[in-house]
């Protein structure tokens, strides 16, 4: 990750800028990424023995600037209760610099968990 988009999301992680803030710090230095450049965040929940997702949500990478932050300490809460690891600043990195990527990919015992940049 780009040293100066690490110290930006330290400082959103901190509480000492707002998303917004950080949204427009990323923009200014030009940290954005090329034309691969994803639209949405993508969350898909199977259930065991259900033939459609519990879950599928498909939310503007725009809109997801807003509440990043909130949304990673609950995930990171929830990842916490099932002793899995959660690194909320490579979370908070891949919304921000918008690459298409795998976030988060679970399966146990059927039950899937699918959280992507698209």
């Amino acid at each position: 990750m780009n040293e100066e988009l690490g110290r930006i999301l330290k400082m959103v992680e901190g509480g000492k800028i707002t998303s917004a803030e950080a949204e427009k710090l990323i923009d200014a230095l030009g940290l954005e990424g090329g034309s691969s450049r994803a639209k949405n965040l993508k969350i898909v929940v199977c259930e065991t023995g259900k033939d459609k997702p519990a879950v599928n949500l498909t939310i503007p990478l725009g809109w997801t600037h807003a509440f990043a932050p909130m949304i990673a300490r609950k995930v990171q809460k929830q990842m916490e209760k099932h002793d899995m690891p959660f690194d909320e600043s490579a979370f908070l990195g891949a919304l921000y610099k918008g690459e298409p990527c795998t976030i988060f990919d679970v399966q146990d015992e059927g039950n899937k968990v699918l959280i992507s940049i698209e």
